[in-house]
């Protein structure tokens, strides 16, 4: 009687346990959200209260087209609106003038048998001075080329045989910025005075030593650093901007890693060797989807903001995958992911039953059958 007594109230505890599973399930471990907590707290439309917003999308082949068109986040318009240095350059200590003097006749100070022609490169020394033949020294530090070219021409005056002179400040020991990280030859780096674009610059420090998928480069001027990848910069000519004189370039290699949680049969972070890795490629790096966990309907992206969601409103975004649809896998075969990007498999019900099973009926069971050997 003690036996059948146990087992009898065993079967109420099992019962009421089960119908009690659902919300057991929020105080049993786990990995991650449930697909039912997902898309209960999604938010379809903005609103300014304090709860955090999220906007859940499930995943078509309309809605990937579309954001595949939405480019990476480039330089920001401070930067890029910068074009090259035309006006304002003065000489400096250690910079080189070019002088071009032309004569309109023959027999001038720059003697020949047709018009005179003289050409000179300078540098400007300590002092601030260049010496030029036939017109003694001069001091540039400060001016700029139109104020050195009147001091030439008021020196020429009534020696020169109505001379022309143009003045170009060629290079300057101070015109230099510094180039660190994974490139061939890091270090200080000399630049024309009117500054130089990126990716000219980058070549001539020997270029990123990995892919460009895998570059990230950190522009630092003036106290504020703007982080854009190489792969950015090549797709939009907009992000090859004008480097100055003290800016700071930092190329870091930074290798794609996407974060891979829940019903997976590897969890962590796993590393895609590919200019555009798709969702299929990282799933398949993570060793699929575990069979007796994983919710078929419930693959999730989680995209951070900034982006402008299907809404237009400029928020984080999941992305949902239901693979029960029979295009399930062309969908995760043409979702391009962001660097950002965090993919999470969220476990079925199944599961969480089991887990119920597991946490609170299998030590009761047990606990029965020990009763019940002991009333025996």
């Amino acid at each position: 009687m003690t036996q059948v007594y146990f087992v009898t109230n065993l079967r109420r505890i099992i019962f009421v346990g089960l119908g009690l599973t659902l919300s057991a399930c929020n105080t049993l471990p786990g990995s991650g959200p449930t697909a039912i907590s997902v898309l209960e707290s999604a938010h379809t439309t903005y609103s300014n209260n304090s709860e955090f917003q999220y906007e859940l999308v499930d995943a078509s082949m309309e809605l990937i087209s579309n954001t595949s068109l939405v480019g990476a986040e480039g330089f920001t318009h401070k930067m890029t609106a910068v074009k090259h240095l035309s006006v304002g350059r003065t000489a400096t200590a250690g910079d080189i003038l070019v002088l071009n003097i032309w004569e309109a006749e023959g027999g001038g100070l720059f003697k020949g048998t047709g018009p005179g022609e003289a050409k000179f490169e300078l540098t400007v020394s300590n002092s601030g001075k260049i010496h030029v033949p036939y017109a003694g020294a001069l001091t540039v530090a400060g001016q700029s080329p139109q104020s050195i070219k009147k001091q030439l021409e008021d020196r020429f005056d009534g020696t020169a045989i109505d001379p022309e002179i143009s003045v170009e400040i060629k290079e300057s020991n101070f015109d230099r910025v510094s180039v660190l990280g994974a490139v061939g030859s890091p270090g200080f780096v000399k630049i024309p005075a009117k500054g130089i674009r990126l990716l000219d610059l980058l070549a001539m420090v020997g270029g990123a030593r990995h892919s460009e998928w895998e570059i990230e480069i950190a522009v630092t001027r003036s106290g504020r650093t703007e982080q854009v990848g190489l792969d950015t910069i090549l797709s939009n000519p907009k992000n090859n901007i004008m480097i100055f004189k003290n800016d700071t370039i930092n190329i870091r290699y930074a290798p794609r890693k996407f974060a891979v949680y829940g019903a997976v049969n590897k969890n962590g972070f796993i590393s895609v060797d590919t200019a555009m890795p798709k969702l299929s490629e990282v799933l398949a790096q993570a060793g699929g989807l575990l069979d007796r966990r994983a919710a078929r309907d419930a693959v999730f992206v989680y995209r951070p903001a900034p982006n402008l969601g299907v809404n237009g409103i400029n928020m984080p975004v999941i992305y949902r995958f239901k693979l029960s649809e029979p295009d399930a896998f062309f969908l995760l075969d043409a979702f391009e992911l962001r660097a950002s990007d965090i993919i999470y498999v969220s476990n079925s019900k199944s599961t969480e039953i089991s887990k119920f099973m597991s946490s609170f009926v299998s030590p009761t069971l047990g606990t029965a059958r020990s009763i019940s050997t002991f009333a025996e």
